[in-house]
C-alpha cells in the first residue's frame, strides 16, 4: 500500500463475528491503482450483517524484481463504478496539483 486516502469506521466488529473484506480497483494509472475496500461483519448465530468500515487505498503494481509495473486502465461501466472512478480521479488530480 502506497497511501490510504481515507478509512472510515461505521461499526465495531465483535468477538466471534465473521469478517468479509471486499475490494475493487476503481481507478488505474501507469503503475498505481486506487482500490475501494468495504468491510462487513456477520453475526454467525443470527445472520445479521453490517457495514463496519470503508477505505480508499492507493497501491503500486510491482514486477517479480520489485520494480513498478504497468497496469491496464479501468473502464467503469455501472453508475457506482463511474462514481468511484470520478471521485478517484479528483483525488489523483488534487495530489498531482499539490506536488
Amino acid at each position: 500500500t502506497a497511501k490510504s486516502d481515507s478509512f472510515t469506521f461505521h461499526a465495531p466488529i465483535k468477538a466471534g463475528e465473521a469478517i468479509c473484506v471486499e475490494a475493487s480497483v476503481i481507478c488505474a494509472h501507469t503503475s498505481s491503482m486506487e482500490v475501494f475496500v468495504e468491510i462487513h461483519s456477520e453475526n454467525l448465530l443470527t445472520g445479521e450483517k453490517k457495514l463496519t468500515s470503508k477505505a480508499y487505498m492507493t497501491m503500486i503494481a510491482i514486477d517479480e524484481e520489485g520494480r513498478p509495473s504497468h497496469v491496464p486502465p479501468v473502464i467503469p461501466q455501472t453508475e457506482e463504478e463511474k462514481y468511484h472512478y470520478n471521485v478517484a480521479m479528483e483525488r489523483y488530480n488534487a495530489r498531482k496539483k499539490d506536488s
